[in-house]
């Protein structure tokens, strides 16, 4: 398999993605939640729960992302409301390491909550980037499992 620039950043962009919320929220720090753990559980059953990892995670970021912009609207932030709410709910997932890199990639050297509204400006606003958290946040969970679960698969298939 040959591995390009774009293979590489989807890949570290993941890992900082799973090391992130795993520290962010106390809830994730529970490692029978861990998408790629509860795989690795259901490997052991036989079960495959992939589908309900993906929108588990994605129902999580879609909350984080709702308050976030439910909180900055009743904080005053009027017509900024969309921005600030995705700046905080990118806070709360952990993500911002990865909106900073993504500033960094469009020439950036903006960091934090800048970084994650230059990148939400960019494409093409917070309805658009509340979007691509909640999908991407729910793919990371489904790929997540399917990984623990196809890992502790082809471990038990060796070890027989």
């Amino acid at each position: 398999m040959k591995i390009t620039k774009i293979t590489a950043l989807c890949a570290l962009s993941m890992l900082l993605l799973v090391a992130q919320v795993a520290w962010a929220d106390p809830i994730t720090k529970c490692i029978p939640g861990i998408p790629i753990v509860e795989g690795g559980y259901d490997a052991n059953s036989g079960e495959d729960h992939a589908v309900e990892a993906g929108l588990s995670e994605a129902a999580f970021a879609a909350g984080a992302v709702g308050s976030g912009v439910v909180s900055a609207g009743l904080s005053g932030a009027g017509a900024l409301s969309g921005y600030a709410g995705v700046a905080s709910s990118v806070s709360m997932l952990g993500l911002g390491p990865v909106t900073t890199g993504v500033a960094g990639l469009m020439g950036s050297s903006a960091t934090g909550a800048a970084a994650t509204t230059l990148v939400t400006a960019a494409v093409g606003g917070p309805l658009v980037m509340g979007t691509i958290i909640v999908v991407g946040v729910g793919a990371a969970g489904y790929g997540l499992y399917y990984l623990g679960n196809k890992a502790v698969g082809w471990y038990k298939e060796q070890s027989q």
